[in-house]
């Protein structure tokens, strides 16, 4: 057997000598480490957060201690027994610095690890996330007057906490004198509306959720504003499923993608601006863009104007001119709305024509459009009334998917609230609008019409009874339902102090104010009692609505939103 040669001691020695010693391997601000540490480890491992983290601010916490178990034989973490822990081999020859340098900081390291972690969850508490800013808008006094500023917040008073850069500082406003505050904000809706219904209330209010259950006395609505909302059941006045459309368009934020032009025929300065969320003109101008309006669409927007209406729009236009090229144009006015099919050849063909009764009092309008390109059919209804079906006997003339307004008169006029969705067939009907209702009318996809009771909505189908048999109607076949209506209570007119808040995207709220901050709106209804609900949902807030506006204050202005 040959023998082993072993080192000299003198060699084992310098060989030693050269290796690095373990402080020189740790970090030079760590505190100075016993050698009785190497020797034999504690059970408990103690390290200082000041002197190896050095933080900027001052801890709570100076010393973090992490146990370690001590069974009889396998001690460390990874199964080490004592004899390996102390930094000796099985045979208790000691092991050289650098290796025992090494499982030394290992072991910090961990212990430095779990440390953070447990301090994370501190430090994140310290820097809480920013604060909403406030909302910017405009304040609209009964006497005319306009205020530019920030909103910071309203009282259940009500006042207004307001904020105006040039006028320094927070000023505070009774709601007495305030006609409506508008907001800018932008809304955070989703644009889903699959099974979702719009619920119309007796006092006007609209509300969009999705429909929980319906019965005798309640209806729950779930809503992505205010959570799930319990509303009585002799408040509501119709039901509309929405369906689940796709929206093309939804604006204006900007005149980004529009194309402006001025016609001003040498008077005055004409010219779509955008302001406040709106197209305004005073002028005669016209304001275009190609939407890739789909083949069965709804259109709808809102319209303001001063003095006379004269306003023209093209759909489905190639040009994106405000005259010649393919496209169908209506023209509104104060007396009647009319429908003309535009060709490219010149070849022009009236439709025919609709006295509207009703515009020539008013100054302001919700207008919507359905067009079915296949059936070739174009419906009209103002304010939730259908006004007109046309029908183009001929082939369907438009060839593009533009969409073009043009005003006419040198007259002031505003466009906003512009929505294009696919339309699946539905026509929005508005119920009964004069006589009150003595029987629950169910309105079918097939235009059919059934009066009698509804008992309740749930799990997708309405069950409802006549006086001839009792069904089960599936929600999906439903178009429109109507409510039997109450005797005027007091959950349709509205309080001294009550004011309607207005979703940015589209319905309204009535209630009694209790406060309004950068995150939240709180309040109380007749008709589903105390909610909460996410500021970012409204845009306006309007005061004092038993007060009637004196009318030279009511008039159109382009600074107004």
């Amino acid at each position: 057997m040959k023998p082993t040669l072993q080192p000299h001691p003198r060699s084992r020695r310098r060989e030693e000598a050269d290796r690095p010693s373990i402080h020189s391997l740790l970090p030079k601000n760590l505190p100075p480490i016993e050698r009785s540490h190497l020797q034999n480890p504690p059970s408990v491992v103690s390290l200082n957060l000041r002197e190896i983290l050095r933080p900027s601010a001052d801890f709570s916490v100076r010393n973090f201690s992490i146990p370690q178990p001590s069974p009889p034989s396998r001690v460390g973490t990874r199964g080490e027994t004592p004899r390996e822990l102390a930094g000796e081999d099985a045979c208790g020859t000691p092991r050289s610095p650098s290796v025992r340098a090494s499982r030394f900081v290992r072991l910090l390291t961990s212990a430095a690890t779990v440390l953070l972690l447990s301090i994370l969850p501190v430090l994140s508490q310290t820097n809480p996330p920013a604060a909403p800013l406030p909302a910017t808008g405009t304040l609209s006094f009964f006497n005319g007057d306009l205020l530019q500023g920030q909103l910071l917040r309203v009282t259940g008073d009500p006042r207004v906490q307001w904020q105006n850069a040039d006028l320094g500082g927070a000023l505070d406003f009774s709601a007495a004198n305030l006609h409506k505050l508008t907001l800018t904000q932008p809304t955070a809706a989703p644009r889903d509306t699959t099974n979702q219904f719009l619920v119309r209330l007796h006092n006007g209010d609209e509300l969009i959720g999705r429909l929980l259950a319906l019965d005798a006395d309640k209806l729950v609505l779930d809503t992505w504003f205010g959570g799930q909302l319990t509303i009585q059941r002799p408040a509501v006045r119709s039901l509309r499923p929405l369906g689940g459309n796709r929206v093309v368009y939804e604006g204006p934020t900007g005149l980004d993608g529009w194309r402006p032009s001025a016609f001003n025929f040498g008077r005055g300065t004409g010219g779509f601006q955008f302001k406040n969320g709106a197209f305004v003109s005073s002028g005669p101008s016209a304001i275009s863009r190609d939407l890739n309006l789909p083949a069965s669409m709804r259109l709808e927007f809102d319209l303001q104007w001063q003095g006379t209406l004269q306003l023209m729009m093209t759909v489905f236009s190639e040009s994106l001119q405000p005259w010649g090229g393919d496209g169908y144009q209506f023209l509104f006015n104060q007396y009647n709305f009319s429908l003309t099919r535009l060709a490219r050849d010149g070849n022009q063909a009236q439709l025919g024509s609709v006295q509207v009764l009703g515009m020539n009092t008013r100054n302001k309008a919700h207008l919507a459009l359905h067009v079915d390109k296949a059936a070739r059919t174009f419906t009209l209804a103002v304010d939730g009334e259908t006004v007109q079906t046309w029908k183009d006997a001929a082939e369907f003339s438009g060839k593009g998917t533009g969409l073009v307004f043009f005003q006419q008169g040198q007259f002031n006029t505003k466009i906003s609230k512009i929505r294009v969705s696919e339309w699946d067939g539905k026509n929005e009907s508005s119920g009964s609008t004069t006589n009150r209702p003595t029987e629950d009318m169910l309105e079918l996809i097939n235009r059919d019409k059934v009066n009698g009771k509804l008992a309740g909505i749930r799990d997708g189908k309405a069950a409802f009874s006549t006086g001839f048999a009792s069904m089960e109607i599936p929600l999906a076949r439903v178009q429109f339902v109507e409510l039997t209506a109450p005797a005027v209570t007091a959950t349709n007119a509205p309080a001294a102090n009550d004011v309607r808040l207005f979703f940015a995207d589209r319905g309204s709220l009535t209630l009694a104010l209790a406060g309004w901050d950068q995150k939240q709106v709180r309040g109380r209804s007749p008709a589903f009692g105390d909610a909460t609900f996410t500021t970012a949902a409204f845009n306006q807030i309007q005061f004092n609505l038993a007060r009637d506006r004196k009318p030279e204050a009511d008039s159109f202005d382009a600074r107004e939103p």
